[in-house]
């Protein structure tokens, strides 16, 4: 059978001599003999169909050079041994076509029976492609190395074996030697020689990041100092990861000289620094605000943040300024034009933006009346935020106080005519009473000698009677006194107790602090509104007030404590003044409220309370002060019922809270 024939399987035939390339049959040993060969392979080695040569003497003339041919006689044989084993055995070499004609071939080996089979690729083209691309490698990597090292900042390359546990460098530039005083030789030989010139102080923080970079296989970027022949100077490192195909990893980065830019942020921060303490120690209120949308956001001092208890983190920008500042939608629309308006002309003219006052909601929800100055500069505006609210609050208690005091004054004038009328009713009074007082007295005296001289006892009983007759007539009169006194009409208004007495103690506080008495109050914080007669309660508790502080200044200065506490008790209003004086002394309270322990007093004080009580359905207790030990006095009035406990803040009785 032609040996360009084979069965395979039994029974097929495979015909070599239709393939496209070059296909051998030789004998298997150590100097095979060529046996046959298709057309394509003799018409490239120059071949007839009847030459059978050995491999030694075909090689001779393929292989021209003899070292060359021992060198591919022993790839042959490995092949051949490879084929023989079962496998295909390849080998690729260079030879002479018969035309002379050098070729790249690659050679491929099996094994059919007794015979080995040889397929001769030709090459030629590819190795001369890749010669071609590899010329180009090596010139574009020429290139690049050369653009390389004209860049400014520093290249390097470090890889990461997949086998090793410390990454090695394989290739740095000039600059980056430069930039860390270091020799190409030592820092290709010991990686660790990059880091010896990082500053001590970053040591530590730059080999964990670098660390982490090579954990996480993640860009690495960060900066650092490097002491270089003495002179300390920033550099910033930037590279990122690439897998390679034999398990490694590289990170090509670039390293720079960043120690202009860190100075001149220094001294940005530094200048930065010095106008935040500048501002933060000014007295006012200071904010900043872009005029654009853009522009960076509010800025404040301390002074703003202890005032309003608002952060510039807080805020934001200025529209979240104004939603906090201004929470009713329709106050924050007028200040919104008023605002825009203001920096229209402001910008128009020249000047500075037209101060106003507005009512700020602060960040613990009270609200902040504050005077706005503002300065355009550039494309931010500048704000001082000077708050009134205590100074409006002072002005308007001391308008209340004033207006209090006219009332006293007031009253105390109409007290004044009422005394003189009362002295001219108590003349009339007085005569009204002597009259039967005097009847009385000169029928008890004729009674009297009448029964002496054993008269009749009908002009004894007739006397008796003219008595009875004139003591009716005083207690008539009596009676008729009381009806009149007890007969004040009082108008109920709504009326806050503790806005009553704080009102009080502002307007006696130069007197108690010219005694040097301590005042402590309790349970003022909160309205107490009730329904009666401001003008005759502002009375009785400064007429309770004033009693307190007379009775104080008879003991020492530094035993001198007047407590106030005004508590709810289910439906009733306690209000309970005591003091650290001598007390009640026996037997007086039982003899109040017209008793007085003062040698020129009157008693009618704590009878004016007593009245005020009466008159609004409460009551009056005398003690003694169980924790200041003096005189105690407690005012009980009701409460309103729950439909009119609602406080009327506008009406004339309600004070600045």
């Amino acid at each position: 059978m032609d040996p360009l024939f084979l069965a395979e399987p039994p029974g097929s035939l495979l015909p070599l001599e239709c393939l496209p390339v070059p296909v051998a049959c030789f004998e298997l040993g150590d100097d095979p003999r060529l046996l046959s060969s298709n057309g394509c392979f003799r018409a490239c080695f120059g071949l007839t169909e009847q030459e059978r040569p050995l491999l030694s003497c075909w090689l001779e003339r393929t292989y021209p050079l003899c070292e060359y041919r021992r060198r591919v006689l022993d790839l042959w044989s490995a092949a051949a041994a490879r084929a023989r084993a079962g496998a295909v055995g390849s080998l690729q070499c260079r030879l002479l076509s018969g035309a002379n004609q050098p070729l790249e071939v690659l050679l491929q080996l099996a094994c059919h029976r007794d015979l080995l089979v040889v397929a001769f690729q030709d090459i030629t083209a590819r190795s001369h492609a890749e010669a071609a691309l590899e010329e180009a490698r090596v010139s574009l990597a020429e290139s690049a190395l050369a653009i390389t090292e004209a860049i400014p900042v520093g290249t390097y390359t470090m890889v990461m074996p997949p086998d090793r546990p410390v990454a090695y460098f394989s290739f740095l530039s000039e600059r980056f030697l430069q930039l860390c005083g270091l020799d190409r030789v030592r820092a290709r030989q010991n990686p660790l020689e990059v880091f010896a010139c990082v500053h001590p102080d970053d040591y530590d923080d730059w080999l964990r990041l670098n660390a982490e970079a090579f954990a996480r296989k993640r860009p690495f970027q960060g900066e650092c100092r490097v002491v270089v022949r003495g002179e300390t100077r920033w550099v910033s490192a930037e590279s990122v990861p690439r897998d390679l195909p034999d398990g490694s990893t590289v990170w090509e980065g670039v390293l720079s000289d960043i120690s202009e830019r860190v100075r001149a942020q220094q001294q940005l921060q530094e200048s930065e620094q010095r106008l935040q303490r500048l501002l933060d120690n000014l007295p006012i209120p200071v904010a900043t605000a872009p005029l654009r949308g853009d522009q960076p956001a509010l800025f404040c001092n301390r002074r703003f943040v202890e005032t309003f208890g608002y952060s510039a983190l807080e805020l934001g920008d200025l529209g979240d300024w104004m939603v906090r500042a201004y929470p009713d939608p329709a106050y924050r629309a007028v200040v919104e034009q008023g605002w825009r308006a203001a920096l229209a002309e402001a910008a128009s003219s020249g000047r500075a933006v037209t101060a106003g006052e507005f009512t700020l909601r602060c960040a613990d929800g009270r609200d902040r009346e504050v005077l706005i100055s503002a300065a355009c500069i550039d494309d931010m505006m500048a704000a001082t935020l000077v708050d009134l609210s205590e100074r409006k609050q002072a002005e308007r208690a001391l308008a209340e106080a004033r207006a209090r005091e006219r009332r006293l004054e007031e009253q105390q004038r109409q007290r004044l005519a009422q005394k003189l009328r009362t002295s001219l009713t108590a003349a009339a009074v007085a005569h009204e009473l002597n009259q039967p007082l005097s009847a009385i007295l000169l029928q008890a005296n004729l009674a009297r000698d009448h029964k002496l001289a054993d008269g009749d006892p009908a002009v004894l009983v007739d006397l008796l009677d003219a008595q009875l007759e004139a003591a009716n007539r005083v207690v008539r009169v009596v009676e008729k006194m009381r009806s009149l006194l007890r007969n004040v009409q009082t108008e109920p208004k709504p009326v806050d107790l503790a806005n009553l007495i704080e009102t009080a103690l502002l307007f006696r506080q130069r007197t108690l602090e010219k005694s040097r008495i301590q005042v402590h109050c309790r349970g003022l914080e909160a309205p107490c509104p009730i329904a009666g007669d401001g003008d005759q309660l502002q009375v009785a508790v400064s007429n309770l007030l004033r009693n307190a502080r007379e009775a104080l200044e008879a003991v020492a200065a530094d035993r001198r404590r007047l407590e106030i506490s005004l508590e709810r008790h289910g439906p009733e209003l306690v209000l309970t003044v005591a003091d650290s004086g001598s007390g009640f002394p026996a037997g007086m309270i039982e003899s109040l409220p017209l008793a007085t322990t003062k040698p020129d007093g009157t008693g009618l004080g704590l009878f004016v309370v007593q009245t005020t009580a009466e008159n609004h359905g409460g009551q009056v207790h005398y003690g003694r002060s169980s924790s200041l030990g003096g005189a105690e006095v407690r005012l009980v009035l009701p409460l309103p019922p729950p439909a009119s406990q609602e406080l009327d803040r506008d009406g004339p009785e309600a004070g600045p809270r």
